[in-house]
């Protein structure tokens, strides 16, 4: 005997559920929102992260950078150094350990320590 016969694999298509104009939500009597203009700004997060010398000094805020490189430049206007001068950041410690070095990726609530 061969394989068990099985029933035919074709999945019959789910009915298409179209959305009327005037139901939101099971709200009947509400028009839809207007949509978004085509040539509307995304609405955007500043995102700010907080950042010491990591041998000592006053906190400042650092912000507007989308790589490495553009934060170290950020932080180095911060604090009034040059961009060269700083060797490594650390994430959440001042403390000279590998573990904890700046990666690909600062958590929103990071603190970064720029060791100099």
């Amino acid at each position: 005997a061969g394989p068990p016969k099985h029933r035919s694999s074709r999945v019959p298509p789910l009915p298409t559920f179209v959305p009327q104009a005037n139901h939101i939500m099971g709200k009947k009597d509400r028009p839809l929102p207007p949509a978004p203009a085509a040539g509307a700004p995304a609405e955007q997060f500043d995102m700010v992260f907080h950042c010491q010398l990591a041998h000592g000094s006053p906190t400042k805020q650092v912000r507007d950078f989308t790589n490495v490189k553009q934060l170290y430049e950020s932080i180095a206007k911060a604090f009034g150094i040059a961009t060269d001068d700083i060797l490594y950041c650390t994430l959440n410690t001042h403390k000279v350990d590998m573990t904890r070095l700046l990666g690909g990726q600062i958590g929103l609530d990071d603190f970064l320590f720029a060791h100099v």
